[in-house]
């Protein structure tokens, strides 16, 4: 937990310090800082989607299709018919 809080205080100084450097000094260094998120951001997607796998396969009954379910699925509709006797 301290390695995420350190790695994440330095990602945001050194994110702040490109951001300043970009507006400051030179646009070309700004289009570099900009495909540089767009490479993070993309491994993240990745990486989000890789973990979203290895959850199908450990939890494969929890990630099916939602079953399209009516109101009279509905537990409350069915005890009601029994009581009533439909």
């Amino acid at each position: 937990m301290k390695y995420q809080i350190l790695i994440t205080a330095l990602f945001i100084v050194l994110a702040n310090l490109a951001l300043y450097l970009s507006l400051n000094f030179n646009a070309l260094f700004f289009y570099i800082l900009i495909n540089m998120f767009i490479l993070i951001f993309n491994l993240l997607i990745f990486r989000i989607k890789k973990l979203e796998a290895k959850l199908k396969m450990i939890y494969p009954n929890q990630f099916n299709e939602i079953i399209n379910e009516t109101a009279e699925d509905h537990p409350i509709i069915k005890s009601a018919r029994k009581r009533l006797g439909k």
